[in-house]
């Protein structure tokens, strides 16, 4: 499959996620800008750019770089965008990660979509942490349904506080 048609993919799945949950959303015409989407939710804008990402033997590498024809390459910046939704066609679940998380690691962010067979947790992301929950918690005032949300805070062992 092109690499056009994975990313539309994973775009089409993001922006299903997104309207479940009753946001508004924006795309970009053409294929130019860093970013692919944008949420609105009670006037608040949050730009997304979405990768389709393979999940390989239980892990999710999300590409902090972007690349194109006659050696184009972008590091992407905390500046360029607030959220990765990232795709993954194996369980076709979007994970939402804030840029700022995902662009603090220098050789990659890795989701695991299955826990490490020696327990380890110090310094892993497990996807299911990553879940579009993550992303609402990021609209503090309410959701779009008018329901108060409650700001959480994820642990180092994964737990919520």
């Amino acid at each position: 499959m092109h690499s056009k048609q994975k990313g539309n993919i994973g775009v089409a799945a993001t922006v299903l996620a997104l309207q479940k949950q009753g946001l508004s959303v924006f795309s970009e015409l053409g294929d130019y800008s860093r970013i692919d989407l944008i949420a609105e939710c009670n006037g608040s804008l949050k730009s997304i750019q979405v990768k389709y990402a393979k999940n390989d033997k239980g892990k999710i590498n999300l590409p902090l770089r972007k690349s194109g024809p006659n050696g184009y390459r972008y590091t992407y910046k905390v500046s360029d965008i607030d959220w990765f939704a990232i795709y993954d066609p194996k369980t076709e679940n979007v994970y939402w990660v804030k840029s700022d998380e995902a662009l603090s690691h220098r050789n990659g962010f890795t989701l695991r979509t299955d826990k490490p067979k020696n327990n380890q947790s110090k310094n892993i992301n497990l996807a299911e942490n990553y879940t579009i929950d993550r992303f609402l918690r990021d609209y503090t005032r309410n959701t779009c349904d008018g329901e108060e949300i409650v700001q959480t805070t994820t642990s180092d062992d994964g737990s919520q506080k």
